[in-house]
């Protein structure tokens, strides 16, 4: 826990009625600041960034560029608001030289040590990502060993199923970027 002091500033609408109540006068003034404190719990869990394979996987998922992970703040296409209970996920393919294909997976479920999530992939099919999380504390773009060099943050089993090849099981690392 951290302990934020802040300052808020009201409008003059709500000056006359703070000052009176205070015993002073709003002549000449057009706003009140107002300092306040609150406390944060900077211990929350926010596995939020991108994921990116540490070595290229084999087809289909040979073309992975990242997996991003959204806890708070956006919504999908539905509309549905992020959470640590309903993280976002998307799935990033590089299909050319400088072009990106994204798709939006499933819902996942995430924990300090596990995330899962099943994801369309640009080949027609899916992947289901059944990856443990090396290193439980999150908020990773926070950590200076995550963002002065390349990390394991995150290793598992993923099977890729779809119409035009076999299913496959491989074991992907992935290492935590902050930004694109």
């Amino acid at each position: 826990m951290i302990k934020v002091i802040g300052r808020c500033v009201l409008p003059l609408l709500a000056l006359p009625l703070i000052t009176a109540a205070m015993g002073g006068s709003t002549a000449g003034h057009h706003a009140l600041s107002i300092f306040f404190q609150e406390w944060r719990d900077t211990s929350r869990f926010e596995p939020d960034g991108y994921f990116v394979p540490m070595a290229r996987p084999a087809p289909p998922l040979a073309n992975l560029h990242h997996l991003e992970v959204r806890t708070h703040g956006e919504t999908d296409r539905a509309g549905r608001r992020a959470d640590l209970a309903h993280p976002l996920v998307t799935i990033t393919f590089k299909v050319t030289a400088g072009d990106l294909l994204t798709g939006e997976c499933g819902r996942a479920r995430i924990t300090r040590d596990s995330l899962s999530v099943t994801c369309p992939l640009a080949s027609r099919g899916i992947a289901a990502f059944h990856l443990a999380l090396l290193d439980g504390r999150g908020r990773y773009w926070e950590l200076e060993d995550y963002n002065e060099k390349v990390r394991e943050v995150a290793r598992g089993r993923v099977e890729s199923t779809g119409p035009d090849y076999p299913a496959v099981a491989q074991v992907i690392s992935f290492y935590y970027r902050a930004g694109h």
